[in-house]
């Protein structure tokens, strides 16, 4: 039964998962193994075993996120920046310039908003309000009866009365595709 929903799951249209069986049943090593799991850990279990496929799965997240990883260049006040976009929360107008705020950084740059939207429009991002673009997926909660958005860093973002039907269209969009996945 097991082996029927692996076949199952590399059938599918979504991004594979990495597979690692355990189980005291050495006899079907081979034949899960042939259907491309990530490892097999026979019981009893080893800690060893266990923390070095761990390591290894860890490892290859990571070099597998880093490739898929989209970056973009910003000219800044204090020169051109090389940002992951998915770290960027969102943009905001204000003081005339733009706030870029990251997970870990504010930069800072002049530039128009809706020319920053065209931009990164295509990357998921969007404009709840005049004075933002975000990341959707940095979104941490949606307040539909405040007009607002929280983002991963806590700050919440207003959703303007204007800009509200479209946000709540392309958000609602977004999350069917990331579910989708």
């Amino acid at each position: 039964m097991v082996l029927k929903l692996q076949k199952k799951i590399r059938n599918m249209q979504i991004k594979q998962p990495n597979i690692v069986f355990v189980t005291g049943y050495e006899e079907f090593m081979n034949k899960v193994l042939s259907i491309h799991t990530f490892d097999y850990i026979i019981k009893p279990i080893d800690k060893n075993r266990v923390t070095s496929v761990l390591d290894d799965l860890l490892f290859w997240y990571n070099s597998d996120k880093n490739k898929t990883r989209e970056k973009m260049r910003f000219k800044t006040i204090d020169g051109v920046v090389t940002l992951y976009l998915d770290e960027i929360l969102y943009f905001e107008y204000k003081n005339r310039r733009i706030d870029i705020v990251t997970l870990n950084n504010i930069y800072h740059m002049y530039s128009k908003m809706k020319d920053i939207a065209k931009l990164l429009e295509k990357y998921n991002f969007c404009v709840p309000h005049a004075a933002y673009v975000v990341n959707l997926a940095e979104i941490d909660r949606y307040m539909k009866n405040d007009n607002q958005i929280f983002m991963s860093n806590n700050e919440p973002i207003p959703i303007s009365q204007l800009k509200a039907r479209q946000f709540k269209k392309e958000y609602i969009h977004f999350l069917s595709n990331i579910q989708g996945n």
